[in-house]
């Protein structure tokens, strides 16, 4: 899930007050309501190794 900040416009005060009310009532559902990732982080390596022949550029 991604929120994008832009200010889309808005002057500098009210854009500053929508990340705040984002902040103080939004995020904290979403951290609470919405689960982690489904998947580890761990980087993924190749089971066989790397030769010439098998990278195609």
């Amino acid at each position: 899930m991604k929120f994008h900040a832009d200010a889309g416009g808005l002057p500098d005060a009210s854009h500053r007050a929508s990340l705040e009310l984002f902040q103080s009532h939004v995020a904290p559902v979403l951290r609470r309501e919405v689960p982690g990732p489904p998947f580890v982080r761990d980087p993924v390596l190749p089971t066989q190794p790397l030769t010439q022949e098998s990278v195609h550029v």
